[in-house]
């Protein structure tokens, strides 16, 4: 069973991140990526637009690190 999330802040420097997901009991949350619980079950991250595609739609800058 997989579970997915979406990166709101990433640290370059310390690998921790902010994630919003779906929790079935609780509904919508946000978490760390240092919370006990998902730091003992991520497994990795993935980019899901093309670095240029976010950099056209958003106006930021597409230097983003990945997770």
């Amino acid at each position: 069973m997989g579970h997915v999330g979406m990166v709101l802040d990433y640290d370059s420097k310390t690998g921790e991140f902010t994630f919003i997901h779906a929790a079935v009991s609780t509904g919508i949350e946000i978490q760390k990526s240092t919370a006990e619980y998902y730091a003992k079950r991520y497994i990795g991250a993935r980019r899901v637009l093309p670095d240029d595609s976010f950099a056209e739609d958003s106006g930021e800058d597409s230097d983003v690190d990945e997770v």
